[in-house]
């Protein structure tokens, strides 16, 4: 059915969520910026990559409420994936086309050893759980939470190494996958907790609540030791795993796949270098953020 689908059309579709994306943050222009360039060369082939982006982050945005839909986000992401395991797409809808072309795309490229539909598949329920903890508003087990996000970003570097056409895939990048665990709950901390999605373990709220903090405000909590001791061992784990990628890349060279490894690698150092300048206070180990 894809090949159906006028091109033009999916590429409005996703200009349209691009621009959406970067008026919610500008931090997106980065990414728009770099998918386009690396897409210049090879458009056709690279519709894919724009086109799965978009749809994932879409889906997203829906369940981390950035989103406004007509229905509960769980319902919105259910009937979509309702329609991607059928076949069955709501062609009225641009979400449904995208998500029409992306799966229709994906399996025309997938073989045995290359199933991109699954991972696609896995990282929609996987993001869709953490939908379930907003609503539910209530901390995992420090295990239990890592697992959420190692797993979140296994499944979000295979789909991008498969779309590109890579051998690699995540297990061939352990420490990447240590790094993005690190940064994106990190970067987003405050407004997670904001709005309902708790990514400090259970034992650590506890332990914050024994000192004093008498809710789940990030200002609340951050005034206690152990919610400070824990950033700086967060940071200290994000840090070692991302100091190991350069090594585990040059191992890696110059199978494909490694400079979009790089790109990403890149990227979290940047944001590394400010996270350490905005909480030098906390990782210096003194009590004001």
């Amino acid at each position: 059915m894809s090949t159906l689908l006028d091109p033009a059309l999916i590429e409005k579709i996703c200009l349209r969520e691009f621009l959406f994306f970067i008026r919610r943050n500008r931090r997106y222009l980065v990414t728009f910026i770099a998918i386009y360039l690396y897409s210049l060369f090879a458009w056709r082939r690279t519709r894919l990559l724009r086109a799965s982006h978009c749809l994932a982050q879409h889906i997203d945005d829906v369940l981390d409420g950035d989103r406004e839909v007509d229905m509960p986000p769980l319902t919105y992401v259910d009937e979509l994936l309702c329609q991607i395991e059928t076949g069955d797409y709501d062609l009225n809808s641009p979400i449904s086309v995208l998500a029409c072309f992306v799966f229709n795309e994906a399996d025309a490229r997938s073989n045995v050893n290359k199933n991109i539909r699954a991972e696609f598949l896995h990282l929609f329920r996987t993001l869709r759980v953490d939908r379930q903890r907003l609503e539910a508003r209530l901390p995992l087990p420090k295990e239990q939470l890592d697992e959420q996000h190692r797993r979140t970003f296994i499944h979000s570097i295979n789909i991008s190494l498969m779309i590109t056409d890579s051998r690699l895939r995540a297990s061939d990048v352990p420490e990447m996958v240590g790094a993005l665990s690190w940064v994106s709950p990190m970067r987003d901390l405050r407004e997670d907790l904001q709005r309902g999605l708790i990514n400090i373990p259970f034992e650590v709220v506890k332990q914050a609540h024994h000192e004093g903090a008498s809710s789940l405000d990030y200002d609340d909590l951050i005034r206690t030791m152990t919610l400070q001791n824990w950033i700086r061992q967060e940071f200290q784990r994000g840090q070692m795993s991302l100091n190991a990628v350069p090594a585990r890349l040059r191992m890696l060279w110059p199978k494909r796949g490694t400079l979009e490894i790089w790109a990403f690698y890149t990227e979290i150092k940047r944001y590394s270098a400010r996270y350490a300048r905005n909480h030098r206070n906390i990782l210096e180990n003194n009590s004001d953020d």
